[in-house]
């Protein structure tokens, strides 16, 4: 195997679902279900053409397997890689791949939450990690803690470089119009 080839694969579709608050009953599957709908009417395709599949959520497991039988999709490739933040980026390298080496041909990278109108503890309860929870670390920052301190200490990133990230995060998601915190 070569490797992937630069311009062999490309994001054609994007959408987001609905933001914030969710009506009553509303489950991540149905806001990744809305997504799905409006990525697919972006960029022209049908979901019968979806043979890849990548999401995690934190409120459902086997997420690909109950969002292949909800939309109705035959999947040949799934992935349900859950490494937090960074999952989708994660996902959109392993789809890049899959199709690079014909597993799918059209990959759908979708998550869903319902966390604004549930409460973060419902969204995302903690399990027992032996080896940080009698810490009672700060989550999710915390968690980046020691990725970011060994990123600092390899590379000679500063506390202002990272600092300039959030900030710059920020300054993106103002532009997001139907964003539902605009705090400058």
């Amino acid at each position: 195997m070569s490797g992937l080839h630069r311009g062999s694969v490309a994001i054609v579709g994007l959408a987001e679902s609905q933001l914030g608050l969710c009506a009553p009953g509303t489950q991540p599957i149905d806001l990744m279900a809305q997504a799905t709908l409006r990525a697919l009417n972006d960029c022209g395709l049908k979901m019968t053409e979806i043979d890849g599949i990548f999401s995690s959520t934190t409120q459902m497991r086997f997420t690909t397997l109950a969002l292949t039988e909800y939309l109705g999709i035959t999947a040949k490739y799934q992935d349900n890689t859950q490494i937090g933040g960074s999952s989708f980026m994660s996902h959109i390298g392993h789809a890049m791949m899959a199709i690079e080496h014909g597993l799918c041909e059209v990959a759908l990278i979708v998550y869903g939450s319902t966390q604004k109108s549930v409460s973060r503890a419902v969204a995302s309860p903690r399990e027992f990690d032996p080896y940080e929870t009698p810490y009672k670390p700060f989550l999710p920052p915390t968690a980046y803690a020691m990725a970011a301190a060994r990123h600092m200490h390899q590379y000679g990133t500063t506390r202002e470089q990272l600092a300039q990230v959030a900030v710059a995060a920020r300054h993106w998601a103002l532009l997001n119009p139907v964003a539902w915190e605009k705090n400058h």
